[in-house]
């Protein structure tokens, strides 16, 4: 996970920065690219090897037609992957790492399934009751809905709450600034003494 998350952030890096950080970034590509690639297959094989059905669901004739092409896309998109590292490209090997991370997940999901702990806690079990999923969605889907009308210019979070505090510090600046020239101070600030 860790070589992983390391991968993306260097892939994010190669695309939005330029220079000595970019080339620093296309630097630790090529090392954790491999290694990624190498825990996703110890991954991968470690689970066959917890019980038979495991084997079955990605070997057994008819799923192996569904379940194989999980490793085959992976595969195509190392290519792809290694290939947009030669021609430094900017934006391909982030997105490509995207997809090996989230089909990673969708063979995990085919190797668990129904399980979240393998031969003990099914997905039913591990779910909270129907009616708190219910009150957890209409929240979520109000709190979602509210979010870009509270925020001013289409800013969301952390940005909107920056440009914000921007905001007042710049507006009680040029009110002191103000305040000061109407009082003949030429520093600008109000002067702390009696």
């Amino acid at each position: 996970m860790v070589a992983g998350y390391s991968l993306l952030g260097a892939c994010w890096l190669n695309w939005k920065t330029d220079g000595e950080t970019q080339n620093h970034a296309r630097r630790l590509m090529r090392i954790l690219a491999p290694v990624t690639l190498g825990a996703i297959a110890a991954v991968s094989v470690a689970t066959l090897f917890l019980g038979g059905e495991y084997i079955e669901r990605w070997f057994a004739m008819p799923a192996v037609l569904v379940t194989a092409q999980v490793p085959l896309i992976i595969a195509i998109l190392t290519w792809r992957f290694v290939r947009s590292l030669r021609r430094n490209y900017e934006l391909a090997p982030f997105v490509i790492t995207l997809a090996v991370f989230g089909l990673s997940f969708v063979g995990l999901g085919i190797s668990m399934y129904p399980y979240l702990i393998p031969n003990s806690i099914t997905l039913q079990m591990a779910a909270a009751p129907p009616s708190s999923q219910a009150f957890m969605l209409v929240g979520a889907a109000r709190a979602g809905a509210a979010d870009p009308a509270r925020t001013p210019r289409g800013r969301t979070g952390c940005s909107a709450a920056r440009s914000r505090t921007r905001d007042t510090i710049e507006s009680a600046q040029e009110a002191s600034r103000r305040s000061a020239a109407a009082r003949g101070d030429s520093a600008g600030w109000p002067s702390s003494g009696p």
